[in-house]
């Protein structure tokens, strides 16, 4: 019997910390979101390449976004900050061969105005994503959005060590 309930005592305590863990770390990565797109010169530097002909990987590369984007990544312990135009086209990503692609998650809602935090496999895996908009530079329309995401493995980890 005691067997028994402790059991279910650490099923229950499993269940309920995931749930939590997977709700931080969500509120985390809309905090970083949400002031990854409301910085003045990103939203700028997104707002050119709004209706313009995407240019290469190697150019969006080495141009200010991916620099902005490596640098919260890396600062934060994000898995990956995405920042894309207002049609979902990649202008930052870790994987430079992904840059001036679509994502790879429907984009609609966020594009609309938005927030969304979920928890979705794209193509770094499985991670608790939170996608903002990025508003033009007069705080008008949509021009694009920005994700941040942590890997579901290292909530994981963390849900192993606690228990």
């Amino acid at each position: 019997m005691v067997a028994l309930t402790l059991g279910i005592a650490f099923a229950l305590l499993a269940v309920v910390s995931n749930r939590r863990l997977m709700a931080e770390y969500g509120t985390r990565c809309l905090d970083i979101a949400r002031v990854v797109a409301a910085a003045p010169a990103l939203r700028a530097d997104v707002a050119r390449y709004n209706g313009v002909t995407m240019p290469t990987a190697d150019e969006l590369a080495r141009g200010p976004l991916q620099n902005i984007a490596t640098k919260v990544q890396q600062g934060t312990g994000a898995l990956f900050v995405v920042i894309t135009n207002d049609q979902g086209i990649r202008l930052s990503h870790p994987n430079v061969s992904e840059l001036g692609k679509m994502v790879s998650t429907d984009p609609s809602a966020v594009l609309t105005g938005r927030e969304e935090v979920v928890r979705q496999t794209g193509t770094l895996g499985p991670s608790m994503r939170a996608k903002v908009p990025v508003l033009a530079p007069d705080a008008s329309p949509v021009i694009g959005q920005g994700g941040v995401g942590m890997s579901t493995s290292s909530v994981y980890e963390l849900l192993r060590s606690d228990l």
